[in-house]
């Protein structure tokens, strides 16, 4: 997950350095530039790398159990002990 993040941050900071050029146009030192360049990438890295742990499978997003919502909920298809009551899985998938 924090892969995202990063790749989030690189980004935001190549499309910044590309834009550089527009801040001496609009009256901003290019040291103002890039330090808001990257507090706006960091604070948005930052923002995606816990919507993606809030919303992975590997973490119950409404406070209950993973294998309520869970695609292997099934003694056929899970074989992990902590079914049916898993709070953590990284075999999860939702229906």
């Amino acid at each position: 997950m924090r892969s995202r993040a990063v790749q989030v941050f690189v980004v935001i900071v190549l499309v910044g350095g590309l834009a550089s050029g527009v801040a001496p146009a609009i009256g901003l030192s290019l040291y103002a530039f890039w330090v808001g360049l990257f507090v706006t990438a960091l604070v948005v890295a930052v923002g995606v790398a816990s919507k993606s742990a809030a919303g992975s499978s590997f973490f119950p997003t409404s406070g209950g159990f993973l294998c309520d919502d869970c695609k292997y909920n099934d003694a056929r298809y899970c074989s992990r002990p902590e079914r049916p009551n898993a709070r953590r899985c990284p075999d999860h998938k939702s229906r």
